[in-house]
């Protein structure tokens, strides 16, 4: 029996929640149907003007949906979609000032209802394993204009992407932490990608919405032909980033944009600590080429940031 399957992706500033975490926050949608959408995305906006502890940011973020025309037929398609790098299209879903909830459906016939995580989910970074002083979640942040928009998505069998940056292992980064302290579960590679997946005996529909309306973003009907398919929700970068280079390291600063999410066990009154005096512990890597480590040429088409999650 042939089984059919879509990858689900979330990647970019997004603090991804799963039901049963006794930590993670439920958006209103999901409290008023848990059963149908136990899971959030809080996408959080880069607007280019803030200083999230005390550094400088000039990102400017918006909410992308990419999908493949050779994996998917497009229908109901009430958003603008472009053109992107090679076979993609990339259709933005949310600008910099949105603020709405947005309802991921693929039929209600697919196999993989039930959450599962893989082992792989441990290659997706958690804002509390780089810097351990993270105590607790504000949820009082997870608010428009910082959170903006929410992501709910039915269970399915949860992991990670592809480890990053580079197309495969070959390429990938061990990863530190800026304060030199190597232990626990860094250095190791990490994912900057969530990925959740659905299958049925069939092809996998699967309609974005605008939560409780009739309003459909778009839907993306899987080709017979492609047996797996991938449809990757990403908080896009409107210009390339670039890592904060410290000697031999490259420093992913734009991490701080998670840092107000919590309260932490710091002289600052539980504020992020200080970036401006390095207090702030970022994920570092090993400079090993005039381009860096933690960014690529080949990826500037496909520009991304850290998807901190909640730990389970």
């Amino acid at each position: 029996m042939a089984i059919f399957g879509i990858d689900v992706v979330f990647t970019g500033l997004m603090l991804i929640c799963f039901d049963g975490q006794l930590s993670c926050p439920k958006g209103p949608y999901a409290e008023r149907y848990p059963d149908k959408y136990p899971n959030t995305a809080w996408v959080v906006r880069a607007d280019g003007a803030s200083m999230p502890c005390g550094r400088k940011s000039t990102e400017v973020t918006r909410l992308d949906l990419i999908y493949s025309p050779n994996e998917f037929d497009p229908t109901d398609i009430n958003v603008k979609c472009v053109n992107e790098v090679g076979d993609r299209k990339s259709c933005a879903l949310a600008d910099d000032l949105s603020e709405r909830e947005i309802c991921v459906v693929p039929d209600s016939g697919t196999l993989s209802r039930n959450k599962l995580l893989d082992e792989g989910f441990r290659g997706l970074p958690h804002l509390d394993e780089v810097d351990r002083r993270f105590k607790v979640l504000r949820k009082e942040q997870l608010k428009a204009p910082y959170v903006p928009t929410r992501i709910y998505f039915p269970d399915g069998l949860v992991n990670s992407g592809a480890k990053w940056p580079g197309a495969n292992e070959g390429q990938t980064t061990l990863w530190y932490r800026s304060n030199g302290n190597a232990s626990g579960d860094l250095p190791r590679d990490l994912s900057d990608r969530l990925k959740v997946t659905y299958e049925a005996v069939a092809p996998v529909n699967l309609t974005v919405t605008i939560c409780g309306s009739d309003q459909k973003l778009i839907v993306l009907k899987q080709k017979m032909a492609a047996k797996t398919a991938s449809v990757v929700f990403r908080n896009t970068a409107k210009e390339p980033l670039s890592p904060d280079q410290v000697g031999q390291f490259d420093d992913l600063g734009y991490l701080l944009w998670y840092y107000p999410l919590g309260s932490w066990d710091t002289p600052f009154g539980g504020t992020c600590p200080d970036y401006t005096s390095k207090d702030a512990v970022l994920l570092r890597c090993v400079r090993d080429t005039a381009t860096g480590c933690a960014y690529r040429p080949s990826l500037q088409s496909d520009i991304r940031f850290w998807p901190p999650v909640v730990k389970p």
